[in-house]
């Protein structure tokens, strides 16, 4: 039995068709996928920047306190989120010791104690609040780095 001739044109021009559609969908793609990482980039670029200049005009407690604002005032998602946290980081690293800054995060050698202050500050930030703890990640390492008397 022979196939019959117009059914097969179908199937050819049926897979061009296809073929075509999923050509244009890789590059379409690959165009966003390069705009999307130029953004990211310039985006943590500019986070690192706006931190280090922050950090020179304010103590650790302002940097931490201009990082949560802003990280409330953000629409969240996970390029925002690391936004803020390189932010907070590079603030972190400009600023000022504040008296007591990381006395307030918790007492010397408990980091279960640190884990505690860390879901306090963010328990106020209902919908992001993975957000808000992975913001804190910088504020930890940052007390650990100082040596003074943290975990």
């Amino acid at each position: 039995m022979t196939a019959d001739p117009s059914r097969k044109r179908w199937l050819v021009g049926a897979a061009a068709v296809f073929g075509l559609s999923a050509g244009l969908a890789a590059v379409i793609g690959a165009c966003y996928w390069m705009w999307w990482d130029e953004y990211f980039y310039t985006d943590v670029v500019d986070a690192i920047q706006r931190g280090g200049a922050l950090g020179d005009r304010t103590d650790q407690q302002g940097c931490l306190d201009t990082s949560l604002a802003s990280h409330r005032d953000h629409r969240r998602s996970p390029a925002r989120d690391y936004a803020d946290v390189v932010f907070l980081s590079s603030c972190l690293e400009a600023a000022e010791r504040a008296p007591e800054f990381c006395a307030a995060l918790a007492p010397a050698g408990s980091a279960a104690a640190a884990r505690q202050w860390v879901e306090r500050r963010c328990m106020g930030d209902k919908p992001a609040r993975d957000a808000c703890v992975q913001l804190m990640a910088p504020v930890v390492d940052h007390c650990k780095a100082l040596g003074d008397d943290f975990i």
